[in-house]
């Protein structure tokens, strides 16, 4: 398809190449506040092939991310993998490596005006007594205050954009504990946390 961006956009590419088992791989991409702009679910990929979704405009000034899946959590094997342009730069080429159920590259254009804080939960058979709070600690301003997990044994991502030059804590609470594979902090694609939650986690000065 032939994209032409305009001047303040930027044209993003993504191919996706699937190993033997295409059907267990999923991806998305995402702005800075998590909402996914596009993505390919489990099951609509076949086996052994190669994806190339229409390139898309968007807002240069915009955060984004982009996510991949794993339904087994082995990855990607052999010549599966995926490439992310950016105006027409790879700016991400990875192939065949196992990262578990999910991996995620941040701020695919650079352009993220703010530390990118992804915390992943993967919610128990309690998933109702789990809650996620981000705030400012001294204007307690919250960046994220989340406690809609609905689902039994399932994945959540939450983002937040959070500035560098202010003091940021992150509050994770479960009243009987998180007995799943529990939860995981990412700041600017470096893992900060990742473990059960026996009852509550606090971190201070997150980003």
């Amino acid at each position: 398809t032939d994209t032409s961006c305009r001047n303040n956009e930027i044209e993003v590419e993504l191919e996706i190449r699937t190993d033997d088992w295409g059907d267990e791989t999923a991806w998305e991409l995402l702005d800075g506040s998590g909402n996914v702009l596009a993505e390919a679910g489990f099951d609509s990929m076949q086996g052994g092939k190669t994806y190339k979704p229409d390139p898309m405009c968007l807002p240069k000034n915009g955060c984004y991310n982009f996510k991949i899946k794993d339904s087994y959590e082995d990855g990607l094997e052999n010549d599966g993998g995926f490439t992310i342009k950016v105006d027409g730069r790879v700016v991400k080429d990875q192939r065949g490596f196992d990262f578990g159920a999910s991996h995620v590259v941040s701020s695919i254009n650079g352009q993220c005006q703010c530390s990118q804080v992804h915390v992943e939960v993967n919610t128990d058979r309690r998933r109702a007594q789990t809650k996620v709070f981000m705030y400012d600690w001294d204007s307690e301003e919250y960046f994220l205050d989340y406690d809609g997990f609905g689902k039994r044994w399932t994945t959540y991502d939450l983002f937040a954009c959070v500035p560098r030059n202010r003091c940021t804590a992150l509050d994770l609470y479960d009243r009987g504990g998180l007995n799943s594979e529990g939860i995981t902090v990412t700041v600017d694609g470096k893992e900060e946390y990742s473990g059960w939650l026996d009852d509550w986690e606090w971190f201070a000065d997150i980003g």
